[in-house]
């Protein structure tokens, strides 16, 4: 979902041969196999590659 809770998902991802296949560069953080706090907060966050280079 994206700030105005649109699902994106379909931007991000095409399942190809029974796999989740990234469609573009991205940085998957907090990701986690903890069932609980999957289920609770969710099982990773992403971000487009090249919105997330820090400006200085």
């Amino acid at each position: 979902m994206d700030d105005e809770k649109n699902n994106v998902i379909d931007d991000y991802f095409i399942a190809k041969e029974n796999q989740l296949v990234c469609k573009q560069e991205m940085k998957i953080f907090m990701a986690t196999l903890n069932k609980d706090l999957a289920m609770a907060d969710g099982l990773f966050y992403i971000v487009n590659a090249s919105f997330s280079r820090l400006m200085v």
